[in-house]
């Protein structure tokens, strides 16, 4: 199997450098590692963040102390990032938070378009070329600690991290954990369960922890998980899981490749799975080889994960280049 890779020249990077994955192990969509990481050095510290339409210090950015994201943990988020100072799948994340806001009886205190504005100029006073940007929709300001009242809309926009590049090159580890997210189809700022796993976590290596209810995997704390069977068709749950946006666009790229199945996968089943990889706006397309203590596959990225990878990449770019505010 034949990949573009980027290799480092005396000038930076050099793009779309034709090579066989088995002697090399820079494929297409850990290329963009280098890019990001020469870029978020740059910006260490966002100046602004943005409270209620107000662009603000960032040293002097505050709420009070009586909303319920602080007392109650209600509220929403969306995240999504900008590359080359463009904001990628803007539209769709904007388009879940308002479902999400809709199932938790909040209301958006902005129009659609003056929201698009307010991220589009926090991202010019904080010259963003590389970033992430998070969108919190609180549960607002409550006398009685429980009644929610006019949410408040938080938007910090923040150096991206890639995760390491090992990960990519490797694969990453997952860690089972019996859970089921109160109501999985919103994004929500409540992560007790994520958080509490990190130490548990980093004792075992896992990159992050992958939801199931004793039977069925349905979702990661913070990604989408897909599985490639033995027949080469990939299979994904469609019930009871956060609707990714690199899911819907993953699920775009894989319709010309393989089968796509919906349905519940038992745990036993993604175990002796040929493939299985995660996707979310933070990583995109990551392969998975080991679940617990059960390798996946042969232990290294499988075919069909690189290839759809490479596909997203490029589906991304061919968006990214249409992308005009």
């Amino acid at each position: 199997m034949h990949l573009k890779i980027f290799e480092f020249g005396k000038n930076g990077i050099k793009k779309n450098v034709e090579c066989s994955h088995k002697k090399h192990l820079y494929s297409k969509f850990t290329s963009h590692f280098f890019r990001l990481v020469e870029g978020c050095f740059k910006y260490l510290m966002m100046k602004f963040y943005a409270i209620n339409g107000k662009i603000i210090a960032a040293e002097k950015a505050k709420i009070g102390l009586t909303d319920l994201a602080l007392l109650r943990a209600f509220g929403i988020f969306e995240y999504f990032r900008f590359v080359d100072g463009k904001p990628i799948f803007m539209e769709d994340h904007l388009d879940r938070l308002g479902c999400s806001a809709n199932l938790m009886s909040l209301e958006i205190p902005f129009s659609r378009s003056e929201l698009k504005n307010q991220i589009l100029e926090l991202a010019k006073v904080n010259k963003v070329v590389e970033a992430s940007v998070h969108l919190i929709l609180t549960g607002g300001y409550s006398e009685d600690v429980f009644t929610p009242s006019k949410p408040n809309l938080i938007i910090l926009v923040k150096p991206y991290m890639p995760p390491p590049l090992s990960r990519f090159q490797n694969g990453t580890k997952l860690l089972l954990w019996k859970h089921k997210r109160e109501i999985p189809e919103v994004k929500t700022i409540n992560y007790i369960v994520p958080i509490l796993s990190l130490k548990k976590r980093a004792k075992v290596g896992a990159s992050d922890i992958l939801y199931h209810d004793g039977k069925y995997i349905s979702e990661c704390s913070r990604a989408n998980i897909f599985m490639v069977t033995h027949d080469g068709k990939l299979v994904t749950a469609n019930k009871g899981v956060l609707k990714g946006v690199t899911r819907k666009h993953t699920l775009e790229v894989a319709k010309n490749v393989c089968k796509i199945a919906f349905r519940e996968i038992s745990i036993e089943e993604i175990k002796n799975a040929q493939e299985v990889f995660i996707t979310s706006s933070s990583q995109r397309i990551m392969p998975v080889v080991q679940i617990d203590d059960c390798t996946i596959g042969n232990g290294k990225p499988g075919a069909i994960t690189l290839q759809l990878a490479n596909l997203l990449q490029s589906h991304i770019e061919k968006l990214h280049e249409k992308v005009v505010y």
